[in-house]
């Protein structure tokens, strides 16, 4: 059991380290949001120890993962910004994807 969790360390350490540096943004400041968005990879992975060919979410919640809600780490967002009205004002706030909660 002990041998599992540290790989999973591992891996969640291999994930953060990799996406980092291609995100630009400073290693020591961002490292646990690195590690949360390694977690939400790992979760939504298939794997196929059993040969099921599930994901860790499937095979706990019953969820099939959606795919299309993950973005690269680090890359530019913009957030809509709903008190605005004005048709000459800009209606995004840009932002940086950290993951999500």
């Amino acid at each position: 059991m002990n041998g599992r969790i540290e790989r999973l360390n591992r891996s969640l350490k291999e994930i953060a380290s990799a996406v980092l540096p291609t995100s630009g943004l400073p290693r020591v400041y961002y490292w646990k949001y690195a590690i949360s968005f390694a977690k939400i990879c790992i979760n939504q992975i298939a794997i196929s120890t059993d040969g099921t060919k599930m994901s860790l979410m499937q095979a706990y919640y019953g969820l099939i993962p959606f795919y299309k809600d993950l973005l690269p780490f680090g890359c530019k967002v913009y957030v809509s910004n709903k008190n605005n009205n004005s048709s000459l004002h800009t209606r995004g706030i840009a932002g940086v994807y950290l993951g999500r909660d």
